[in-house]
């Protein structure tokens, strides 16, 4: 088996096994008892940041508890590349992806078909070495998975932001799936070293507009000047997807920046977390 290895364990998040577990268990712990927003509806999509866990986590938490894995036969796990920019897409050519709590498993088959019908989705191993935008989400799927085992991804690194590849990519990979029950998963941060203040502001500001723009509205070029995000293209590519199987409502579930961890008001990165639905 040809197998992703974690590249940020024992940096974003614990190596080890039963502390990792422990760890994102805790986040969970921390919301029982909370109200259900979502009584009854289709969750059919999740943002989740991507920062070092004792950054972030509790804020992945806060999408990821919505997510009943036995209702979805698919998982696209969506990101943009942080160190090297390509044409539209790469995505690991293996098996599966490995954490410290175990591995899950690629739907290969979903992969190979999208190779086929778009050019511009290709396997650049560069993009893999040290990304951590898709590896992130995977302890969380890990631990609401329980004993069962997670239902295969399709895990998919962005390398651009240009618009009509991001649609393009959606139409492609809502054609590949048609007829799986699927759950995305857009891996983002918020807005990246401004000061507290400012930091919150546009991170409030790129919530709501998630928020309260109809699917329609949203999928123009110009929207990336008004969401300061670093996952823009995961976005994107997830709400164009949405709304091509009739829209979505979105309500975001938690927020919070890394002043509150680090104490550095100076240089802040914000961390939002989203639920998109019927």
């Amino acid at each position: 088996m040809n197998v992703r290895r974690a590249c940020v364990a024992g940096s974003f998040y614990p190596e080890n096994a039963v502390e990792l577990k422990a760890m994102v268990s805790g986040f969970f712990r921390e919301l029982q008892g909370k109200d259900s927003l979502l009584e009854g509806r289709q969750v059919l999509g999740i943002v989740s940041p991507h920062a070092g866990f004792v950054y972030s986590g509790f804020i992945a938490a806060q999408s990821y508890s919505y997510v009943n894995l036995a209702d979805y036969d698919l998982l696209i796990v969506i990101g943009p590349s942080h160190y090297l920019r390509f044409r539209t897409a790469s995505i690991f050519d293996g098996d599966a992806y490995e954490t410290p709590l175990g591995r899950i498993l690629i739907a290969t088959d979903v992969v190979k078909q999208l190779r086929e019908i778009n050019a511009g989705v290709l396997f650049i191993p560069e993009a893999h070495d040290r990304e951590h935008a898709i590896e992130t989400q995977l302890p969380f799927l890990s631990v609401i998975a329980g004993e069962e085992p997670v239902p295969p991804i399709l895990p998919v690194v962005v390398g651009t932001q240009n618009f009509e590849d991001l649609i393009r990519l959606s139409h492609d990979i809502c054609q590949v799936t048609r007829g799986l029950r699927t759950l995305w998963v857009a891996s983002s941060d918020l807005s990246h070293f401004h000061r507290e203040g400012t930091a919150r502001q546009l991170d409030i500001q790129t919530l709501s507009t998630i928020e309260k723009t109809p699917a329609k509205d949203f999928l123009s070029a110009s929207m990336i000047d008004r969401l300061d995000m670093c996952g823009y293209s995961a976005l994107m590519t997830m709400v164009s997807a949405l709304n091509t199987h009739g829209g979505y409502q979105a309500t975001a579930t938690g927020y919070a920046n890394s002043a509150a961890v680090n104490g550095d008001y100076t240089r802040v990165v914000g961390y939002g977390s989203l639920v998109l639905y019927d």
